[in-house]
């Protein structure tokens, strides 16, 4: 499954999952490297993404948590047939410290360490690291308005709680 978004930008920890389809048959066909790269908005070139990440592989009996990274943005193809905690990761990295705006993602497979290569894929993402505003404008305990602090001294009470809560987001990235 898959949900279809709209003005929906990102920021924070990026998780570049492969196409489990694609990803076999790189790996069949002897598709061991990878590099990845990344081109900013109004950049001419890509530059390497070089970054390190963590992700869990079952042993048989338990989760061990193994670490990986890359040397000027190449890594190594682990083996689809393993089972991982994300499955088909191919790189994490934070985006903080990347200009908000269009990026565009490049991942070239190679075969063993030579310069043969499958076709190079590019994914295109909007990067905003800056957070929307939200706001609690009121809570109504029933009918009755109260502060934020009278929550902890309610008690149980079976009329709830409800919120007026404000969001806005000066580049409109709120879905």
């Amino acid at each position: 499954y898959y949900v279809a978004v709209t003005k929906a930008a990102f920021g924070g920890t990026l998780n570049l999952i492969g196409n489990r389809a694609k990803i076999q048959n790189l790996y069949t066909a002897g598709h061991r490297k990878y590099n990845v790269s990344i081109k900013g908005p109004g950049a001419s070139a890509f530059t390497p993404l070089v970054t390190a990440w963590a992700n869990y592989v079952w042993d048989g009996t338990d989760y061990e948590l193994r670490s990986f990274s890359g040397i000027a943005g190449n890594y190594t193809l682990e083996n689809p047939a393993v089972d991982y905690s994300i499955d088909d990761l191919l790189i994490q990295f934070p985006t903080q410290g990347f200009d908000n705006g269009l990026h565009t993602i490049k991942l070239t497979f190679y075969v063993g360490n030579t310069s043969v290569v499958a076709e190079a894929q590019e994914l295109q993402l909007y990067i905003d690291n800056h957070l929307p505003e939200v706001n609690i404008v009121k809570i109504k305990h029933g009918s009755t308005e109260i502060s934020t602090c009278a929550i902890e001294q309610l008690g149980a009470k079976p009329d709830g709680l409800n919120f007026e809560i404000s969001a806005s987001d000066a580049e409109g990235n709120l879905l």
